[in-house]
């Protein structure tokens, strides 16, 4: 249950804050013996690094999402707390045990820090830090419950809560070699987490830089330390282990500080995305580009979610699914998840992306709300689109159903009553009536012979001169063609009824993707024209063009054709 845990933390906290106090205590009171000596500069630099670590440790495994490297740098707080205990007595049994058992962890568990830091949960691979770790814990654990201070001859010493077995001999190699094996451990989780970060992009650098770089100087210090040490046998209390150990203090607290620097960043981040998308509340290619600047991650994607479920860019476009190697990191809003943003996977592990997403949140759902509108208007014109192609498809079938069946079956009647002229006479007429109702349906010669014949056929047949400029020849998608038949049918029309008896000019040519036709219609006013073209225009609309009536009664179409 969370408030177990929080009781946990809290107990844990107090724990380390008690910790520190007796450091302090102790410290001072026996300074000699003290591995930073008792100073008050010395003193105020260990304890702070030590809390600094337990807290920015937290942060980063609570608040930051870097869940492993944050408990390893919050454990490296008691830890290092533990090694500035004054020895051999250190006030009391328990603080004897812990100076004893962590006293020699907190440079290795620093650099396991460094060397996780800031991976993402799904890259998580543990294996390495954790050897490190295990095996510098063991270097101290180990000879630590096989001390007998009493068979050492130090009786001022507190009794060791851990002893298994008092063996003097076997202490000393053993603690000998633990020496050692940490020396190594930290030295080769520093140089591990010296080479992940150069291999990292330079996004993770920049984020990583100021809590890695500090903690693994730190393990590298500690590795000196170790080593210098380890060549004396036991842990010795000169001039060169003080400084080293001073030094390690000081990388850690710096580590601490990055955390928070970090934290704070991340504060100014939000507020200053938060700031740009109030006052500017921008479209969503400029909130993207914005968020992109922001993040410095010039492939982030805003994705948006519809109300049925389908991801579109800002444009109401289908967006596709993110590339290898992106991370998602969804937007919510009442409950409703409103819309994606498509990362680096590197940006995964901290809280900037989700920072940077509070803060342009009202810019999301604005962008979200135009998005979700411009694709239902993309639905809406792709759904007239069908419904135009589909009716032209069902007049093709119409023309071919009246030309192979009821013209043929009157013409077969036709010469079958060739001995009846009257009879004849009426069939022939309603075979002409029916060719001019299965042409009005859909003209065969646009089926078969594409536009620039259709064109031919209406000014053939029209009660007004047809001057022809330029018709395209090659064939277009046939909804095009028949939307450019019907807009020229129909100016032909209105200049039949409405014109000055003058010749109507007619030019169609592709151009650019598009096809354009232009016609004048001359004495026809631009009002009553707009007026019997409402049909063609409302086709044109339906399959993504445009028509226009301009001055002079000008008629100006465009549809788009394909390349």
């Amino acid at each position: 249950m969370r408030w177990v845990r929080w009781l946990a933390l809290c107990v844990a906290t107090g724990m380390v804050v008690l910790l520190a106090v007796a450091v302090a205590v102790e410290a001072a009171r026996r300074p000699a013996e003290a591995v930073g000596d008792g100073g008050a500069g010395p003193l105020v630099l260990q304890v702070a690094a030590g809390v600094a670590l337990w807290s920015a440790g937290l942060q980063l495994a609570l608040r930051q999402g870097a869940r492993d490297s944050g408990w390893l740098l919050a454990a490296a707080g008691p830890a290092l707390l533990a090694g500035a205990l004054p020895l051999p007595r250190a006030g009391g049994a328990v603080l004897f045990v812990l100076a004893l058992a962590l006293g020699l962890t907190a440079p290795a568990l620093a650099g396991a820090a460094a060397l996780l830091h800031p991976t993402p949960a799904h890259r998580r691979d543990p294996t390495i830090a954790g050897a490190a770790v295990a095996a510098a814990v063991a270097a101290g654990l180990v000879p630590s419950v096989l001390f007998d201070p009493r068979a050492t001859g130090c009786f001022e010493c507190p009794r060791n809560l851990l002893l298994l077995h008092g063996d003097a001999g076997l202490h000393d190699a053993l603690l000998r070699d633990g020496l050692w094996v940490s020396a190594v451990a930290c030295a080769v989780v520093a140089g591990a987490a010296a080479l992940g970060l150069a291999r990292r992009p330079a996004l993770v650098r920049r984020v990583a830089a100021p809590v890695v770089v500090p903690a693994l100087v730190a393990a590298g210090l500690g590795a000196a330390m170790l080593a210098h040490d380890a060549r004396a046998g036991s842990p010795a209390l000169d001039a060169t282990t003080r400084t080293l150990w001073l030094l390690l203090c000081g990388a850690l607290l710096l580590a601490a500080a990055g955390v928070a620097s970090e934290a704070v960043r991340v504060r100014l981040l939000r507020r200053r995305v938060a700031a740009h998308v109030v006052a500017t509340l921008p479209a969503g290619d400029e909130l993207q580009v914005a968020l992109a600047a922001a993040l410095d991650d010039p492939g982030l994607r805003v994705v948006f979610v519809t109300g049925s479920g389908m991801r579109v860019d800002a444009t109401g476009r289908s967006a596709g699914p993110p590339a290898p190697g992106v991370a998602v990191t969804e937007i919510h809003a009442g409950g409703e998840l409103v819309a994606e943003l498509h990362h680096d996977a590197a940006l995964a592990a901290g809280d900037r992306v989700a920072a940077v997403a509070r803060g342009a949140a009202l810019g999301l759902q604005h962008a979200a709300l135009r998005a979700r509108l411009r694709a239902e208007l993309a639905e809406l014109d792709a759904s007239r689109a069908r419904v135009v192609e589909a009716a032209d498809g069902e007049r093709r079938r119409l023309e071919r159903n009246l030309h192979d069946g009821a013209q043929q079956q009157l013409i077969a009647l036709t010469v079958a009553l060739a001995d009846d002229p009257v009879a004849q006479g009426e069939m022939r007429a309603a075979l002409a009536e029916l060719r001019e109702i299965a042409h009005g349906i859909h003209p065969v010669s646009l089926s078969d012979a594409g536009l620039a014949a259709a064109v031919r056929d209406i000014a053939d047949g029209s009660r007004v001169p047809v001057r022809i400029g330029a018709v395209l020849s090659q064939r277009v998608p046939a909804p095009v063609e028949a939307a450019t038949h019907r807009l020229v049918s129909d100016a032909v029309l209105c200049a039949e009824r409405d014109g000055d008896g003058r010749a109507v000019e007619v030019e169609i040519e592709r151009m650019d993707g598009l096809l354009r036709a232009r016609m004048r219609l001359p004495g026809v006013d631009p009002e009553r024209a707009t007026v019997r073209l409402e049909h063609s225009a409302d086709r044109f609309a339906a399959l993504g063009g445009r028509l226009a009536i301009e001055t002079g009664a000008v008629v100006d179409g465009e549809l788009p054709c394909g390349s």
